[in-house]
């Protein structure tokens, strides 16, 4: 049977929260979450996370709780347990023992080997049961590299509800800093996109236009600024990207299905030069093609066909007859 050990769980619990004391100078230049820039509350937060630990100490399999508490609490950290039951030992735990199952939490949080669905709830639990020591929990794992990239998720996403002011910089600083984790600026960037920030259009317009930045943060960005409406920013940019063949091809392509979406008929000229480019790269080219052949007009059909007459590639020209047929099939 898969279970944690009784006394690796207090002493894991107790490792992470006494790390929360020692902020390092390197945390308060990323995070902004030195001691002298954090509320007064912290410093009894600090006591009560020490008040915690000392009444742990010998908590699970000690003879003042007894073997009763200790097969409870196997009950909830066993892995190959049922969730629901699990769920079940959790609540029940939280009601009769909230101070020694604080520990436990922090540890499934921080297993790699744990059920996500479990460490989230874990992550929840421990904010119900103690916000201000939990923020400090939470922001000693997100400032932690050697800790793995969902429970930073989850540090992440708690931090932004239990407490949002001092989230404001830390995404900040995970988005800028490209030697983080390319999940992490990722899931910033999705928070940093539902935040009610002011500048944040001009922020992600800038992410987009940003040609050494990361594909995947060029292509987030330009997704929600979709969904936040600039839908005029995006057609443009979409299409001077699209027209850029030293623009890489994946973010072309995506511009190609923003074109799609966003009807972007001013496009198509330079979707068809793409098309009949026999230079183009090939998956670019078909990609262009199959949008032309749900976007397109007699004036497309007519062009295509002139590029099937010089096209020496039969599958490129097979691709552009399938384009030219679908349009002609909608009577354009």
């Amino acid at each position: 049977m898969i279970r944690y050990k009784v006394s690796d769980q207090i002493q894991k619990g107790r490792n992470i929260s006494m790390k929360v004391l020692h902020v390092t100078r390197s945390d308060q230049d990323s995070f902004r979450i030195g001691i002298n820039r954090v509320k007064p509350g912290v410093f009894a937060a600090c006591v009560a996370i020490l008040c915690v630990l000392g009444t742990a100490q010998g908590v699970y399999g000690d003879e003042e709780q007894g073997p009763e508490l200790e097969a409870r609490i196997n009950g909830l950290t066993n892995r190959v347990r049922a969730y629901e039951l699990r769920v079940k030992a959790i609540n029940e735990l939280m009601i009769e023992y909230p101070e020694k199952v604080f520990p436990i939490f922090i540890s499934i949080i921080r297993d790699p080997l744990e059920q996500e669905a479990m460490r989230s709830l874990a992550a929840q639990k421990i904010s119900e049961l103690n916000p201000i020591q939990a923020t400090a929990v939470f922001r000693q794992i997100l400032s932690s590299r050697s800790e793995d990239t969902f429970s930073r998720r989850i540090a992440m996403t708690q931090l932004w509800f239990l407490d949002p002011g001092s989230m404001k910089p830390m995404i900040h600083d995970a988005m800028a800093n490209r030697n983080e984790d390319a999940a992490i600026r990722q899931y910033a960037l999705g928070l940093y996109g539902n935040s009610e920030e002011i500048g944040k259009i001009a922020n992600l317009r800038r992410y987009v236009r940003t040609k050494s930045e990361t594909l995947s943060m060029r292509n987030n960005s330009l997704f929600i600024l979709e969904k936040l409406g600039d839908a005029d920013f995006v057609r443009t940019e979409a299409r001077t990207i699209l027209d850029d063949v030293s623009e890489p091809e994946e973010l072309r392509k995506n511009c190609v299905l923003i074109a799609e979406r966003l009807a972007d008929y001013d496009s198509i000229p330079i979707m068809l030069k793409i098309a009949v480019n026999k230079n183009a790269a090939s998956r670019l080219r078909r990609f262009v093609l199959v949008a032309l052949g749900h976007m397109g007009d007699g004036a497309v059909s007519a062009a295509l066909q002139k590029g099937m007459n010089e096209e020496w590639d039969t599958t490129m020209r097979r691709d552009m007859e399938e384009a030219r047929d679908a349009i002609n099939s909608r009577g354009n």
